[in-house]
């Protein structure tokens, strides 16, 4: 049975980020190991000092879990709002991590100011402590990021590697990932659609619509676009059919769209007579 999209991204979510969330408290936990041995080293070296105060396992542990409740409680929903806010503004993926730094230092200088506030204590160490911690949370959310993005691409990836080996089971929601992905740029042209209908090519179907065009030349490989119900449909343009002319224009334009079964019914609901597509 083939996996709906609406399941495909939910696991693609917690898949991201559980492997986030995992490099960063691994990567504390051995920063964590490493900085404890070279001052202990260094302790037993110099003869500077007694035993240290937090055991190797202590230290660690502590360590691990101080990644894990930021992870939680920071680094997602941090990313997840920079997600969010670059996807309603239509902003590359690069402008994710700004704007997940930028809400990581607001929180974390406003969970100081709250609790200077709250104590009636804002000393030169009390300061210096909350812009160490605010550096190493800077810190954190970068490779969060990271992690969660490499991710994202190698998901994906391996879903469009399965879409071509095996066409029959992942290639409609290899083709329903790519739709639903991509950023809609300026339009290149306009079509208006008469009539539409639908034939198999062996497991894909192939939406024909049959119109004229507006404005603007429509080619092979181009993507028509549309709006249903607040959501933006996508599919590439495999072949343009032409018959007749109007002056320098043809008077009848067919396009012909592979489309995944998902979206096919809402394809059909927008292909009304006198619609009128965007063509990028």
């Amino acid at each position: 049975m083939p996996i709906a999209l609406s399941q495909w991204n939910v696991t693609r979510l917690v898949v991201k980020h559980l492997a986030a969330t995992s490099v960063v408290v691994a990567g504390s936990a051995v920063l964590t190991a490493v900085s404890w041995l070279a001052t202990y080293l260094w302790t037993a070296m110099t003869n500077s000092g007694g035993e240290p105060t937090v055991t190797f396992a202590g230290a660690v542990f502590g360590a691990m879990g101080a990644a894990a409740v930021s992870a939680a409680l920071l680094f997602l929903p941090a990313t997840a709002l920079a997600e969010v806010i670059a996807a309603k503004a239509r902003l590359g993926v690069w402008r994710q991590l700004p704007i997940a730094a930028l809400t990581v230092v607001t929180l974390g200088f406003g969970a100081t100011v709250i609790a200077a506030v709250t104590n009636q204590s804002a000393s030169g160490l009390t300061l210096r402590l909350a812009m160490t911690a605010t550096a190493w949370l800077l810190a954190g959310v970068v490779v969060y990021w990271w992690v969660l993005q490499s991710t994202d691409w190698l998901l994906r990836a391996g879903l469009r590697a399965a879409g071509w080996l095996l066409p029959a089971r992942f290639g409609a929601l290899a083709r329903a990932q790519e739709s639903a992905t991509l950023f809609m740029p300026r339009s290149r042209a306009r079509f208006r659609v008469n009539e539409h209908f639908t034939f198999e090519d062996g497991a894909t179907s192939v939406l024909v619509l049959s119109g004229s065009v507006i404005e603007g030349d429509v080619r092979s490989g181009m993507r028509a676009c549309t709006t249903v119900n607040a959501r933006e449909l996508s599919a590439r343009i495999q072949s343009v059919e032409m018959s007749g002319l109007i002056g320098d224009r043809p008077s009848q334009v067919g396009l012909l769209l592979p489309v995944n079964e998902l979206d096919l019914r809402m394809w059909k609901a927008a292909a009304f007579e006198g619609a009128e597509l965007k063509i990028v």
